[in-house]
C-alpha cells in the first residue's frame, strides 16, 4: 500500500449524481477564475465515456487524453495534460470510449493519486453522472467536494443519493485505513441497536473509546452545496435547507456555498462561446459564479492533518 500524500494545494471536485445541471460549465469556469487569479490550475474530466469538458474551453480534442494514462507507468499522467488558451490553465481530456466499467476502482484510485500528485495550485475534478468509483473516489479525497443541484425535485434527490453513497464509501474506506472494519460491521449489523441516521451511527461510533479518531476522519468529508439554475424567490432557500437537512442527517460539516439564479441571456452568451462565459459580467449569473468561486476558495484553509490522501 502507497504512503500517504502530504497535499499542498487546494483540490475540488464538482459533483451532482445527474447529468444536465451544469457541472461542466461551473467546473470550466471554475477553472478560468483560478487562472486568472494566477493560481496554476488543472482541471480534469472524470465523465469517461461522455467527456464534454473540452467544449467548454473552446478546446478541440487531442490524441492528448486520459486514455494515454497506464496504472503500470505512474509518470505517464504527465502525458495526458494539454494546455489551453488561458495562461495558468491546463486540461486532461476525457475519453470518448474509455468506460468507466472498464477500469477497475483500484486504477481509478491510483489515477486520482498521481493527479493529486501533480505541480499545481488548484485541481478540480469534473465528475460525471452516477455513483461510480469513478465519482466517488474523487468526490471524497479532494478538500472540498462541491454537490450541485437544481431546484427540481429529481435534481435534489439525485444529489442526496450521491452524498448517501459517499458517506458509505467514506465509512468504508476509513474502517479500512484505521484497522477498524471489523469492529464497525459489527457495530452496523448489532440485531438490537438499530440507527435511524448516520448521524446517530456517528454519534454512537464517536462516544465508544474503541475507535479513537474515526470519527474526525469522517468529518473530513465536508461537500458544499451549490444550488443552479434557481428561477424564483423561494427557491432561494432550498441550499442552505439541503444543506440544514444534510447536516443534521448525516453529522458532517456540511454547507451551502452559494447559489446561482437562471438567466435566460446565459444561454445567447454561452452559443457564441463558452469559453468567455466569464466575461459577460453584466450577466447576473457570471456575477454569481464569481461570487461562489471566490467564497470556495476562501474557504479552503490549509490543514496538515486534514490535506492528505490515502490512495
Amino acid at each position: 500500500m502507497r504512503e500517504r500524500l502530504q497535499k499542498t494545494k487546494h483540490t475540488f471536485a464538482i459533483g451532482s449524481g445527474k447529468g444536465g445541471v451544469g457541472k461542466s460549465l461551473l467546473s470550466s469556469n471554475f477553472g478560468i477564475h483560478c487562472s486568472k487569479k494566477a493560481y496554476k490550475t488543472l482541471i480534469i474530466d472524470m465523465d469517461l465515456g461522455g467527456a464534454n469538458l473540452h467544449t467548454y474551453l473552446d478546446f478541440r480534442p487531442t490524441p492528448t487524453r486520459i486514455d494515454l494514462w497506464n496504472p503500470r507507468e505512474p509518470e505517464s499522467i504527465l502525458k495526458t495534460i494539454s494546455s489551453t488558451a488561458f495562461p495558468g490553465l491546463d486540461i486532461i481530456v476525457g475519453s470518448d470510449e474509455l468506460l468507466a466499467s472498464q477500469i477497475e476502482s483500484a486504477s481509478i484510485e491510483l489515477l486520482v493519486y498521481e493527479i493529486m500528485k501533480l505541480d499545481y495550485e488548484v485541481i478540480i475534478f469534473d465528475l460525471g453522472a452516477g455513483v461510480g468509483p469513478e465519482t466517488l473516489i474523487p468526490f471524497c479525497a479532494v478538500d472540498t467536494p462541491v454537490l450541485l443541484s437544481t431546484p427540481e425535485d429529481t435534481s435534489i434527490e439525485n444529489a442526496y443519493f450521491l452524498l448517501k453513497k459517499a458517506f458509505h464509501f467514506k465509512l468504508r474506506q476509513v474502517s479500512k485505513e484505521l484497522g477498524y472494519e471489523q469492529g464497525i460491521q459489527e457495530i452496523i449489523n448489532k440485531p438490537l441497536k438499530k440507527f435511524s441516521t448516520p448521524s446517530d451511527l456517528l454519534k454512537y461510533i464517536g462516544g465508544s473509546e474503541q475507535f479513537p479518531g474515526f470519527n474526525s476522519k469522517m468529518k473530513e468529508l465536508s461537500p458544499g452545496i451549490l444550488l443552479n439554475q434557481v428561477r424564483s424567490f423561494n427557491e432561494e432557500s432550498i441550499g442552505p435547507s439541503m444543506a440544514q437537512v444534510c447536516r443534521h442527517y448525516f453529522g458532517l460539516d456540511i454547507i451551502s456555498v452559494g447559489l446561482i439564479q437562471y438567466d435566460s441571456s446565459m444561454w445567447v452568451a454561452s452559443r457564441k462561446n463558452k469559453s468567455k462565459m466569464m466575461n459577460y459580467l453584466d450577466l447576473k449569473f457570471c456575477g454569481q459564479m464569481s461570487s461562489v468561486f471566490q467564497n470556495l476558495l476562501k474557504s479552503v484553509t490549509f490543514n496538515p492533518q486534514r490535506n492528505k490522501i490515502r490512495a
